[in-house]
This record gives structure tokens, C-alpha cells and sequence, in this order.
């Protein structure tokens, strides 16, 4: 991946990444709507803002009627913050704390084609925590869980949040901060 004076590397590794990542499609739209798509994963990787982003994507770019749930009631303002992202995208959002609020909150929402589930963070390694997300999560059967892991993470512990999230058995991962970390440090996230 050699660049004579770094040049072009950036597309260089572009075409790398392609080969070895496969990126999943958008959201299945079938007869049961909405579909429902849950961002897990440990605390500061960014779920809300990426929750945020792909709320932007698929309802300005592909036009889906998106709505916004948001699990996390324990972190400081976190549902003020998801509030404050459906507002400047005029898209329905509500607050759930338990299975049934869930569920109501996904029954609200019927009518959209997507709905994004911002959940709180938790350590992978607080097995009790994870268990009780995962109750919750349980309120809506049909939901397809997505583990989102930071690109700066080191490898044991991106293979750790791997073994303590599979538990959620994720449709797919989502990595962020790509801007915060160097290319070598990248290849982690490949090992």
C-alpha cells in the first residue's frame, strides 16, 4: 500500500478497504414495517450521532419515512439530545425506559418505513447491564441490532466488545471515528 511520497494514498486505501469490507444494504422493507434498526455498543463510540446521521441519510437521501426511539434515559440530557436531532429533521421521536415503552414507542411509529433505536452505552463486560438492554430490546422481537465500535478502540478490546455484544447477535458493525485515528491504526479494526 506503498504511496511514493504518500501521494494517492488515501485513494489507494480506499480501493483496500472496498475489497476487504462488505457494506450492508439499507433496511430491508417487507410487510412488517417499520423496520427497526438498534445501535449497540459501549459507551462514547458515538450511537447517537451516528443514529443521527443515518436518520439523515435514509430519510433526506432515500427518502424513507424515518422515526427515532431512544432507550437511553441514563446518560445526562441523552433524550433531550435525540429531541433536539428530531426536531431539526422533523422527525418523530419518542423516549422508552422499559420492553413496553418500547414497544409502544415502535407502535407509535408504525406508519414510518425505518425506525433508529439509540440505546444507552454500556461496558462490554457488565454482563448484567447488557442483559437488561437486551429485556428491553425484547419488547420489539423484529428489532436488528448493529454494534457500532470506535476505529480508535485497540484490537482486545474491539475483540472483547465483539464477545460481550454478540449476545445482541448484530446484523452488522458500524465503525466511527475513522477522522480520529491513524491509517495504521486502521488496520486494527481489519485484524
Amino acid at each position: 500500500l506503498a504511496a511514493p511520497g504518500g501521494q494517492n494514498l488515501m485513494p489507494r486505501l480506499a480501493i483496500r478497504l472496498k475489497k476487504l469490507i462488505q457494506v450492508s444494504p439499507g433496511p430491508r422493507l417487507g410487510k412488517e414495517r417499520p423496520a427497526v434498526w438498534a445501535l449497540v455498543g459501549p459507551t462514547g463510540v458515538g450511537k447517537t450521532t451516528t443514529v443521527a446521521k443515518l436518520a439523515a441519510t435514509f430519510s433526506l437521501r432515500h427518502r424513507l419515512k424515518v422515526g427515532l426511539v431512544t432507550l437511553d434515559t441514563f446518560r445526562i440530557a441523552a433524550p433531550e439530545q435525540i429531541m433536539v436531532y428530531g426536531n431539526i429533521m422533523d422527525l418523530p421521536t419518542r423516549v422508552a425506559a422499559t420492553a413496553q415503552e418500547y414497544a409502544q414507542a415502535v407502535e407509535d411509529l408504525r406508519d414510518r418505513d425505518l425506525v433508529l433505536v439509540d440505546t444507552v452505552g454500556r461496558s462490554q463486560s457488565d454482563r448484567e447491564n447488557l442483559a437488561e438492554l437486551q429485556a428491553v430490546l425484547a419488547g420489539v422481537p423484529r428489532t436488528a441490532c448493529h454494534l457500532v465500535l470506535a476505529c480508535p478502540t485497540r484490537s482486545a478490546d474491539l475483540k472483547l466488545a465483539l464477545e460481550g455484544f454478540g449476545l445482541f447477535e448484530p446484523q452488522s458493525l458500524i465503525f466511527t471515528k475513522l477522522d480520529e485515528t491513524s491509517i495504521s491504526t486502521k488496520n486494527a479494526v481489519l485484524d
